[in-house]
């Protein structure tokens, strides 16, 4: 098992993946705290950054994709926005697949570094 990072900077929050993340890494390091941002009732906003990611398999996107459906309307109350860096071709195909079985209800940017993650989200906060 491999950790996810997570650091805050106000309401923004930023997750950094690792390189071969498991199913386990995903519930517990990414959807279990975006859970409980969710219910804290406070909008916010998501860097997912998956530069280090080298493995992932479609089961961890459709794990994504059915928390993304279950969560639709509070995600559409309380997520401001996400951008995701993605270096990673394999990376980048499942997040369109995760994409199309529930599209995102709030802006969304994918990058290819951190810099321009922040800068979009910076852009949208306003």
């Amino acid at each position: 098992m491999e950790t996810i990072v997570t650091e805050y900077e106000g309401n923004i929050v930023s997750f950094v993946l690792p390189t071969s993340p498991s199913k386990h890494d995903i519930e517990s390091g990414l959807l279990t705290p975006l859970d409980a941002l969710l219910a804290n009732g406070t909008p916010f906003s998501v860097i997912i950054d998956s530069s280090q990611v080298t493995r992932v398999s479609m089961d961890l996107g459709m794990t994504v994709a059915r928390w993304m459906k279950s969560n639709r309307q509070r995600i559409s109350d309380f997520l401001r926005c996400t951008s995701v860096v993605i270096t990673n071709s394999a990376v980048h195909t499942i997040m369109k697949m995760v994409f199309t079985v529930q599209p995102p209800t709030s802006p969304l940017k994918v990058v290819s570094d951190e810099e321009s993650a922040w800068k979009f989200i910076h852009h949208q906060e306003g």
